[in-house]
């Protein structure tokens, strides 16, 4: 059996099937028990069903701007040697 805080760290790759046999099914055990554990998942999955929805972030063009000059000075170190 795992802890809630055990349970906590490892809901991502729970929910995602990433977790080796042995954890995911302590984890499901844990969740089939755990009212706060399944409050807390399934309030992490509507929070994340939210995230996908909102439309991508557009940089400005004068974000891309600035940025491909910051990625073409060279580093403090490689200038001074």
């Amino acid at each position: 059996m795992i802890t809630c805080q055990q349970f906590v760290a490892e809901l991502q790759d729970f929910l995602e099937g990433s977790l080796g046999e042995d954890r995911h099914a302590a984890a499901a055990e844990h969740l089939a028990g755990c009212r706060d554990c399944q409050a807390f998942a399934d309030s992490y999955q509507k929070v994340m069903q939210m995230g996908r929805r909102l439309p991508a972030p557009v940089p400005s063009p004068r974000f891309l701007e600035r940025l491909k000059a910051a990625l073409e000075k060279k580093p403090p170190e490689a200038a001074a040697g």
